[in-house]
């Protein structure tokens, strides 16, 4: 009898052995192979994307007018420069850039240098844009775009997506694969109507860059 519940006993001992043996390979299997880590490239690019300080107010900041070639002239070093509107899409924040075509004053182009990474990459772009009709010549708000562009060997390389959205937002996409190193300057510029008939406005907000490395 005695020799019966030693053997009970030793029985549930090695039940009990096995079983933390058991959980000790899972938990080890699962340290042994992480989440891979987030993708440092997949936050935005843009410094200053929605045209606005941490106080909500107005700002160019980072933005230069009428890039390239260097240097590049601040766009914040003359507060006549460009117009804010609180027209902005769902998201935007509280404020918008406002730019202009021919026949209004003044007529420029606003880019911003992004950070230069070393490799293959795939930049994404997102930008809202809304063309307000102020000429009726013409039915649609033409020769404004969205680009991504590289400063290298004292020339501008532009990919660039027109504009085709009247008198609403809309959010434009534009993929560019480009192989960069540090010391390359990248750019993205919003670029209203710069010659011909015009007088339209052109509205800017919430831009979002995204770089993938190319695999």
């Amino acid at each position: 009898m005695n020799h019966l519940i030693i053997y009970k006993k030793l029985f549930l001992l090695i039940g009990l052995v096995i079983l933390l043996a058991i959980s000790c390979q899972k938990d080890t299997a699962v340290e042994e192979n992480p989440p891979p880590p987030p993708n440092p490239t997949a936050t935005n690019l843009i410094a200053n994307s929605s045209f606005e300080d941490s106080s909500n107010q107005p700002s160019l900041k980072e933005w230069f007018i009428n890039t390239p070639p260097p240097p590049f002239t601040p766009a914040d070093t003359n507060g006549s420069t460009c117009i804010y509107s609180t027209d902005v899409p769902f998201g935007g924040g509280s404020w918008s850039v406002q730019l202009t075509g021919p026949g209004q004053t003044p007529t420029i182009s606003l880019s911003t240098v992004v950070s230069n990474l070393n490799g293959i990459y795939v930049y994404q772009l997102e930008v809202w844009a809304k063309c307000i009709k102020k000429f009726t010549g013409a039915p649609v708000c033409s020769a404004s775009s969205i680009a991504i562009g590289r400063w290298i060997n004292q020339t501008a390389q532009w990919k660039c997506l027109e504009l085709d959205s009247i008198n609403t937002w809309k959010k434009y996409q534009l993929i560019d694969t480009l192989s960069v190193i540090p010391s390359d300057t990248i750019l993205i510029r919003l670029q209203p109507q710069s010659s011909g008939p015009g007088g339209d406005i052109y509205l800017f907000d919430n831009l979002v860059l995204n770089a993938t490395l190319k695999q």
